[in-house]
């Protein structure tokens, strides 16, 4: 059990609960200390229980400064910011399953160079770094090249592909932003190649703005089958533009930048996904959001009311937690342990 300690505010203290960092596994990582625990989970008591699956577990419990009389709700959030492929033994894991198979297609991932079966089709590079032409179509010996991505130093990375099979570390994603010639620039306008989303839509075409030519079909594939295949398969980005070539455009502007999972032309709650199918992103009717992973639940809360002092115990599955004060203002620190009992010497910070 973990309480609130040296809050100073008159009427209650709150809590918010967001889409968590959590896995299958039961893993979670903290806010402060940047560590990722193991497996398992609590029960009331605080003990440490397993069974196989991913299970509830009491997330955190909290001395109510103030009036209590209410549930908290979770809810998912838009992202922005840049994805890109997590590289899994040299192969790039589109979906987010955490293998790279047939179904890790995406075309005209790179300018116009595709990925196909999770590696680089880049045999029309040569030695020109971040060329971004179109390839043959099919991974051979002679896909061999260079990419260079923004990692915040001045000369960024450099990134080879041998055999269509990229030099990354295996678990961690690619660069979002490629710009050979400034290496050092994060903007995504003006990169060779970089993928953004702004509130949840993608940004297709680069420029930093959601619009009507922000369209791209098959971006992930959806077909496991070996080879490129079709490239229009798999989750389309939809826009209005009528160059776009969809069937029944020109589309709603309202539809510019979302994700069309399967690819009916139109943004529906089945185009959804909760396991980070879009580049380890969630999406929720065509939105990409911040994080992956199963969705927030609550199974309990309790007590729903009590004077001040009352303790409360939120107990659900893929939770994390903040902390604010009567005037709304969120800590910034913050520890979740879903792993191991919680020592009574450890308690949820306030807000700063």
């Amino acid at each position: 059990m973990r309480r609130v300690r040296d809050v100073a505010v008159r009427e209650a203290a709150t809590l918010a609960l967001l889409g968590g960092k959590g896995n299958a596994r039961g893993e979670s990582y903290s806010h402060e200390q940047g560590r990722k625990e193991g497996d398992g989970a609590h029960d009331r008591t605080g003990q440490i229980r397993s069974d196989g699956g991913r299970t509830a577990f009491v997330l955190a419990s909290v001395l109510v400064l103030g009036p209590l009389a209410w549930i908290p709700t979770a809810s998912a959030v838009s992202f922005s910011g840049g994805f890109s492929p997590t590289i899994i033994a040299g192969g790039a894991d589109l979906n987010g399953d955490g293998v790279v198979n047939g179904r890790d297609d995406s075309n005209a991932f790179f300018g116009a160079t595709s990925i196909i079966d999770g590696h680089l089709d880049c045999d029309a590079w040569g030695v020109t770094q971040n060329a971004g032409t179109a390839g043959s179509g099919t991974i051979t010996a002679a896909d061999d090249c260079t990419l260079r991505g923004f990692d915040g130093t001045v000369s960024g990375v450099t990134i080879t592909v041998t055999d269509g099979v990229f030099a990354w570390p295996s678990g961690t994603a690619l660069p979002t932003v490629y710009n050979a010639a400034d290496p050092a620039n994060p903007g995504v306008s003006a990169s060779d190649f970089a993928w953004s989303t702004i509130g949840g839509k993608v940004d297709s075409n680069g420029n930093e703005s959601i619009e009507g030519t922000d369209c791209t079909f098959g971006l992930v594939g959806q077909t496991v089958a070996v080879g490129l295949g079709d490239p229009t398969d798999g989750a389309d980005i939809l826009g209005s533009n009528a160059g776009c070539g969809f069937a029944g455009s020109p589309l709603s502007s309202s539809m510019n930048g979302l994700v069309d999972l399967n690819s009916d032309e139109g943004i529906t709650a089945a185009d959804s996904c909760t396991n980070g199918c879009f580049f380890g992103h969630n999406v929720t009717s065509g939105i990409v959001q911040v994080g992956s992973g199963a969705a927030p639940t609550i199974t309990s809360f309790a007590p729903t009311a009590g004077p001040v002092g009352t303790s409360v115990t939120i107990t659900g599955t893929n939770l994390t937690i903040t902390v604010t004060t009567a005037g709304g203002t969120a800590t910034s620190r913050y520890e979740l342990h879903r792993d191991r009992p919680v020592p009574r010497s450890q308690y949820l910070p306030a807000a700063q």
